[in-house]
């Protein structure tokens, strides 16, 4: 089952992606490890992306709207992961975008 946990570190750096900052936290879940990530452009966009042990990028996933991750929260009962989200760096509203567990399981 996915579980919430602080950062370890920095973020694998990824071309065209920044480590959202904001969020001090990741999911960890089967082995991998789940970050949020922002275009290096101004898109409003979440981009999910999963690294297993090693670092190496096993999963991405996007979903557009928000640019900024607030939160995270994983709901066992409801098998979701929800990231809070914001729209730009000095909104106060929260955003919810919610993928369920069989959405951001990394095939194998």
């Amino acid at each position: 089952m996915p579980y919430i946990s602080t950062k370890p570190s920095e973020a694998p750096k990824l071309e065209g992606l920044v480590e959202d900052w904001v969020v001090t936290k990741v999911v960890k879940w089967g082995g991998y490890t789940y970050w949020a990530y922002r275009t290096d452009t101004s898109a409003l966009k979440l981009i999910v992306v999963a690294f297993d042990a090693s670092g190496r990028e096993v999963g991405r996933w996007e979903k557009a709207g928000y640019r900024y991750t607030k939160d995270i929260k994983v709901d066992q009962a409801n098998q979701t992961i929800t990231f809070i989200m914001r729209q730009d760096s000095s909104s106060e509203g929260s955003f919810p975008i919610t993928f369920n567990w069989t959405e951001l399981q990394v095939k194998e």
